[in-house]
């Protein structure tokens, strides 16, 4: 689970907003954008960002969490595909605002996850290891586009895609086994409820 945690981070924190820096060099030289413009849209990111980890502080119900998280890890590779293809100013500012939004739940919401259980001696070392992974994230991403980009905003785009995708099964992983945790005391607490009953006499009841 810790391991399936520094995935998330690596990819929410990382790819999702580390290497924005690294493509944007490549989006200039294309012309997608300027120089100004690559201000604005690292703003943009880190604004939806903002918002995405203030909106996860505000939901209760644990459901909602989960069932946010799965969105914010769909959402993330989703907005990297829409920027290697879309390179109009109005789709960029839409794929920067969801990848920002998505990673902010995926930093606030995955750390609790993938602790959850571990013992209180372990939860320092954990916790260590699952925001390493925004650092893994962006090393990753950086030699990836190094190696493989060849100067193309698009091509770059694309690897950042596809690893982030590889990245997300981990966590894919570790969210479904949240959610079994969640479903399985549901289960006991009604068969028990169902067992005190028919221990009950009908005219008792």
């Amino acid at each position: 689970m810790v391991v399936a945690g520094s995935c998330a981070t690596a990819i929410g924190l990382g790819i999702g907003r580390f290497d924005f820096g690294a493509v944007g060099r490549f989006m200039i030289d294309d012309a997608w954008i300027s120089t100004t413009g690559m201000g604005d849209f690292a703003g943009l990111n880190l604004g939806a960002y903002l918002l995405g980890s203030l909106h996860h502080s505000q939901i209760r119900n644990r459901k909602v969490v989960l069932r946010m998280m799965i969105l914010a890890l769909l959402l993330l590779p989703l907005s990297f595909w829409l920027e290697a293809f879309e390179s109009s100013f109005l789709w960029q500012v839409v794929a920067r605002i969801c990848a920002g939004f998505a990673a902010g739940h995926l930093i606030s919401g995955i750390p609790a996850i993938a602790l959850a259980g571990l013992h209180s001696r372990h939860r320092r070392r954990g916790s260590g290891l699952v925001l390493a992974g925004g650092g893994i994230g962006a090393l990753l991403g950086a030699s990836a586009i190094g190696l493989f980009a060849h100067h193309s905003a698009m091509i770059a785009w694309v690897i950042l895609a596809l690893l982030s995708m590889a990245l997300a099964l981990p966590v894919l992983w570790l969210l479904s086994k949240s959610i079994q945790s969640q479903s399985a005391p549901e289960q006991s607490q009604s068969a028990e409820s169902s067992t005190d009953l028919s221990a009950i006499k009908p005219g008792n009841r």
